[in-house]
């Protein structure tokens, strides 16, 4: 986490400045865009540009002005900050007054069931619709595979803490591991991606 801000309890920058407001670890994400990190976003509706619409038509002569938008995938590490828990990716830019603000993308969570098998009481491995890889967080936020999510579940022993309370598939992180065994949880696209890099 970056020591030059000051944040409060709930993890908001308190400095003053361009991140003032937005949550501690934004400033780490920007610094990674900077590097070169992540995926540009066209912004504007009306041309395929991001900070300037070059249509003819009149209405639209002028730069439409669009902020210049940068996505950055969110990896293992990044889920256990406050704010970060379920999220996918992160999409920072900076406004034309300095100050830099977030979008989060966010994995859909079913918090109803944990995707539990009604006729056998154990959690799924992949989601019923799609059939799309599933993971599993307790509440301490460690990522949990399907199998270490049932034995934590399934054990009087085990402290609730440390038992699944949510869970979301795992769309396009080829880099997520059961904080428990350490084994890879799959992805849904992501291994196409490499499978297909591999070949080609």
């Amino acid at each position: 986490m970056n020591s030059e801000y000051t944040s409060n309890n709930d993890g908001i920058i308190t400095s003053p400045g361009k991140f003032e407001g937005e949550p501690s670890w934004l400033p780490d994400f920007w610094d990674r865009m900077l590097d070169g990190v992540g995926e540009d976003l066209d912004q504007c509706e009306n041309c395929s540009y991001s900070t300037s619409c070059e249509m003819e038509d009149d209405i639209y002569s002028e730069p439409c002005g669009m902020p210049n938008k940068t996505a950055l995938a969110v990896n293992q590490a990044d889920r256990m900050l406050k704010g970060l828990e379920n999220a996918r990716s992160v999409t920072v830019w900076e406004s034309d007054q300095g100050f830099v603000y977030h979008e989060l993308d966010e994995y859909e969570v079913d918090t109803s069931d944990l995707g539990r098998n009604s006729l056998t009481g154990k959690l799924y491995k992949y989601s019923s619709i799609g059939c799309y890889p599933l993971f599993y967080l307790d509440s301490e936020n460690s990522v949990l595979c399907a199998d270490c999510a049932n034995k934590a579940d399934a054990d009087p022993d085990e402290l609730d803490k440390f038992k699944p309370v949510t869970c979301g598939a795992n769309w396009e992180d080829p880099d997520l591991y059961c904080d428990h065994c350490g084994e890879r949880i799959e992805s849904a696209y992501a291994d196409d991606d490499e499978e297909n890099s591999t070949t080609s």
